[in-house]
């Protein structure tokens, strides 16, 4: 950052709120699809709303790595303090949210879970729902001080080298997993992709403006379009299922372009304003931010309690209009049950 004095980041916040809006947005589409008729117009809108939301935690990443690999914001903090604070941070919510989507997936879903389904889940990096974002962010911090220090004895060149690197093999490795080893995973090793984003993160806010032009968003932008219509064909083919998740998935070239546009749009954004002195006002961002991180754990219990509630009396409504109005319901309802959790000790630690 250009201002080390600064404490807060409006778009932080602002990203924050619309990954966890995005995240909620993915889901339920899913939900909504399960009936829909394949290659169906439903389908395709329904496949494109996940295409265009998928940026979602690819920016969560970005976050983080912007904010805890900037050595000015962390120069004193040595990685017995920095791995003290993220245990304390997301040691409970890892351990209690992964065990209470363990029973969900019991009672709900009918699944038999065991001491051995849970075990073999884990180590394939496969932990139920969305709780595997736990098990990534801590596999991350548990690099961070080594990142910190490779960031401090190389150039802004080196790297962007390094990042570009990184995305060009987790794309190959995304495309070849999703053909040959059916989208396998291991729980030690699955965030190593994820670093070309971490590393994006810090570095997205360490470039100059006019560093990216438009010849550059309109080169990403062509080459994106070209990737899905070469993918196009045998997405169709297997109907969006398993080898889909090297088209929708966080290193596909569309996600990626998408992921740092995003992302860099939103801090030049910030960063025009500091510069004009405009006065940081208290948006509503500001205002839920802080509870984003419990939005995106609880928000798949209200989608499953939603989808209990609504089992025998569905919404009937087209489909888009179902999306929009779950996501916001199910937006509104994480919200609140974050909130109330904050307000208790002891459930302020899970969230």
């Amino acid at each position: 950052m250009k201002d080390p004095a600064r404490t807060s980041f409006p778009y932080v916040d602002q990203l924050r709120v619309l990954a966890s809006l995005a995240v909620i947005l993915i889901h339920v589409t899913l939900g909504s699809l399960e009936t829909v008729t394949p290659l169906s117009t439903t389908w395709w809108l329904g496949h494109w709303i996940c295409l265009v939301s998928q940026w979602a935690v690819p920016v969560f990443v970005m976050i983080s790595g912007a904010l805890l690999l900037n050595p000015q914001l962390g120069a004193s903090e040595s990685p017995a303090c920095f791995y003290q604070k993220r245990l304390r941070r997301i040691g409970w919510p890892l351990i209690f949210w992964t065990a209470f989507y363990f029973v969900v997936r019991l009672v709900c879903d009918h699944e038999p879970v065991t001491a051995g389904y849970v075990l073999d889940h884990l180590l394939r990096a496969d932990p139920p729902y969305h709780t595997y974002f736990l098990f990534l962010i801590t596999g991350l911090y548990g690099v961070t001080p080594l990142l910190r220090v490779l960031i401090r004895h190389t150039s802004s060149s080196q790297r962007q080298g390094l990042i570009l690197l990184i995305f060009a093999l987790a794309s190959a490795y995304a495309m070849a997993n999703a053909w040959l080893w059916g989208n396998g995973r291991f729980l030690f090793s699955f965030f190593l992709p994820y670093l070309g984003y971490y590393l994006c993160g810090y570095e997205l806010t360490q470039l100059s403006e006019d560093t990216l032009t438009r010849r550059h968003w309109a080169w990403a932008v062509g080459l994106s379009i070209l990737y899905l219509v070469m993918i196009t064909p045998p997405y169709v083919d297997n109907l969006g299922r398993q080898n889909g998740r090297f088209v929708l998935g966080s290193f596909s070239l569309p996600v990626i372009a998408m992921s740092v546009g995003i992302f860099r749009a939103a801090w030049q954004r910030d960063h025009q304003a500091v510069k004009s002195s405009q006065d940081s006002k208290l948006t509503l961002a500001t205002r839920i931010a802080p509870a984003t991180f419990g939005i995106y754990l609880v928000h798949v219990a209200v989608l499953v309690g939603l989808r209990e509630a609504l089992k025998e009396n569905g919404l009937d409504n087209p489909f888009l209009v179902n999306v929009m109005i779950g996501t916001v319901i199910a937006f509104g309802l994480s919200h609140v049950l974050t909130v109330v959790m904050q307000k208790v000790p002891v459930l302020k630690r899970l969230v």
